[in-house]
């Protein structure tokens, strides 16, 4: 069982964004772009520690310089190495995502989301790496990826591929592993923001669960961080649209509600799949 979050255009009764919620692992400290492009570093890797759940998707925090093309995927892989000091992807890839275009990249990164249309059930206390790939671009157009180059407090590492994989110890690369078989009544909380585009304007889609109710928040060209009541910390609220669910009451097969939002009407939901 999965939630999902997701928002329409009312007037144009059109979905706009559907996504997962739920992370397994995160990390989100890095400030350093990471380069990838052919001839260069082609992917990159972080090591995380399964729970027993599945992994529906992963997120990136990516952006572009110049103007690169083609796709980017990412995969899942076992583990090898030292936990948190020497972690490398090995073996064939247990799960690919759906291949996302990297053209419309923004110039500044952002987090965008990649979809296993197969999930992989990890298993609790094994180790295994999850990696972005993209071998187009050159030298003057390829894509951005946030880490943290030294310091960083993910459990787990970075590893770079350039031929063969390099792990950098005390390094993380930005990402959230996003559940994909979560109990919506008995899961604590979910805390997924999702950043997508519409319309030449840039929206954060963000769902999660709190006092046994499911919230869902919107907001336009903000970034909402933290989870729980701790999300809307900082913003005005006339910049978020923001509804609450109750699993009690509410149709939890799916469940909208209507509001005017940044000059436009918009459908709001929930999805129990």
């Amino acid at each position: 069982m999965a939630l999902y979050a997701f928002l329409r255009d009312d007037a144009e009764d059109e979905t706009i964004h559907v996504y997962r919620c739920g992370y397994l692992d995160s990390y989100g400290g890095g400030q350093v772009i990471r380069e990838m492009y052919s001839g260069s570093t082609t992917a990159l890797s972080q090591s995380f520690t399964g729970n027993g759940t599945q992994v529906g998707g992963v997120q990136f925090e990516l952006g572009r310089n110049g103007s690169p093309t083609g796709t980017a995927v990412a995969k899942l892989y076992a583990h090898s190495g030292t936990f948190g000091t020497s972690s490398v992807p090995t073996g064939a890839a247990l799960a690919t995502s759906n291949a996302v275009d990297v053209s419309p990249l923004p110039d500044t990164p952002a987090w965008l989301l990649f979809t296993f249309p197969t999930p992989y059930t990890t298993t609790n206390g094994t180790k295994y790496c999850i990696v972005i790939e993209y071998s187009g671009g050159d030298a003057s157009n390829f894509v951005e990826a946030l880490a943290i180059i030294a310091g960083g407090d993910h459990e787990g590492n970075r590893a770079y591929y350039q031929g063969s994989w390099t792990a950098v110890a005390g390094s993380d690369l930005n990402f959230r592993l996003t559940h994909d078989d979560a109990d919506p009544e008995t899961v604590a909380n979910w805390g997924s923001v999702a950043t997508y585009r519409f319309d030449g304007e840039v929206y954060d889609l963000c769902a999660f669960v709190q006092g046994g109710d499911i919230h869902v928040a919107v907001s336009v060209e903000k970034t909402l961080h933290g989870v729980g009541s701790d999300v809307l910390s900082g913003y005005d609220r006339r910049d978020v649209l923001y509804l609450r669910f109750d699993p009690g009451t509410d149709a939890f097969d799916i469940t909208e509600e209507s509001a005017d939002f940044n000059g436009r009407a918009w459908e709001v939901g929930i999805a129990v799949r």
